[in-house]
């Protein structure tokens, strides 16, 4: 295997997905997942939490599916990272990487919904 982007997270929704169109008119939405790492310090001692918080970005049905979820829903994404340089309101270039879904499931409440 020559190169791999892939990415797999488990985490929870943490904002109401925003939805919108592409120039083609694919359905997209936007949201945020929260995942957390629990790890002991290699030197001992207590262990420590990590949060990160991931850009999810979602087409077509599972746009419609990105839509459906609730804060705190418990779901797996798994996907591609991308970097787009955009420009802000005032001409300076502003990078995101969101995490581009390719397959997602809903584990929270005990659905499991799969799209993608």
């Amino acid at each position: 295997m020559e190169c791999l982007n892939r990415i797999e997270l488990i985490g929870y929704v943490t904002e109401t997905a925003r939805v919108s169109e592409t120039s083609g008119g694919e359905k997209t939405a936007q949201s945020k997942l929260m995942t957390r790492d629990v790890y002991v310090p290699a030197r001992g001692g207590e262990s420590k939490e990590r949060i990160d918080y991931h850009y999810i970005v979602c087409y077509g049905g599972l746009a419609n599916m990105a839509t459906s979820l609730a804060n705190g829903e418990k779901v797996f994404i798994e996907g591609k990272q991308e970097h787009w340089y955009n420009k802000d309101e005032q001409n300076r270039e502003t990078k995101s990487s969101p995490v581009v879904c390719r397959t997602m499931v809903k584990m929270s409440h005990g659905s499991r919904n799969k799209e993608g």
